[in-house]
């Protein structure tokens, strides 16, 4: 085994330990805070709960494989040393998935009200709060598939430690979130704007990370039209 291979299975294996580690550490949160939310906000509304933790969880699919082909072209970018590449790339990702994120929004808040009445078929005494609490989730797919976006900048980078440093922290705010809300309130709108306000400031900390990772995105937005094809072949691949 030549030393560079050495380098590579053990930074591999370091890189696997972390995502593994981010992945496991909210189980035994999650453990101890499922029975208290169910006790807190009763069956109806922990179900609706459940409901919204699936969606702030599959609305990942809205970005169209454009976060992994960021992290696919901007790692070949910076493996052959063209990092003056890279912001242009990055904006154009991100101004995509922002737009992509957007249209996906709007169909869950034009739906919101069918799937609260026809689909859920939620009690009439709780509609009206389920049908905020589906616009606010609306509001936050644009939050996850840019940050979708960031996440693969720092991926590329192969700052995995960071990555995951933040995804245990959002894992367990996703839990306890809620938690935090029963003292004050049962309504079920209180609890996903707290999870939407989270969502928006692990977005900042992705993005604060990235311009640490490549300080040249500080410049400000760099958008190319040449950038968009790359992604969508190869993000339509994935």
């Amino acid at each position: 085994m030549t030393k560079i291979q050495a380098l590579t299975d053990r930074t591999l294996a370091k890189n696997t330990a972390w995502n593994l580690a981010g992945m496991l550490a909210p189980v035994p949160v999650a453990l101890i805070s499922i029975p208290l939310l169910v006790k807190g906000l009763g069956l109806e509304r922990f179900g609706l709960l459940t409901i919204a933790w699936a969606v702030l969880g599959y609305v990942s699919l809205f970005d169209l494989g454009i976060g992994r082909a960021l992290t696919q072209l901007l790692a070949e970018r910076l493996g052959s040393g063209r990092e003056e590449d890279a912001p242009p790339l990055i904006w154009t990702s991100l101004a995509l998935l922002g737009a992509l994120g957007a249209f996906g929004g709007a169909v869950i808040a034009l739906l919101a009200g069918w799937l609260v009445r026809d689909v859920l078929k939620v009690a009439p005494g709780l509609e009206a709060e389920t049908l905020f609490s589906m616009r606010l989730l609306a509001l936050s797919v644009p939050l996850v598939t840019i940050t979708a976006g960031l996440r693969g900048v720092l991926e590329a980078k192969q700052r995995f430690v960071a990555v995951n440093l933040i995804r245990v922290p959002m894992g367990v705010f996703m839990l306890a979130g809620p938690l935090a809300v029963l003292p004050f309130t049962q309504r079920l709108d209180s609890v996903i704007a707290v999870l939407v306000a989270g969502r928006f400031a692990f977005l900042v900390a992705h993005a604060v990370l990235c311009v640490r990772a490549l300080p040249a995105l500080a410049a400000g937005p760099a958008i190319d039209a040449a950038q968009i094809p790359p992604l969508l072949r190869f993000g339509s691949w994935m």
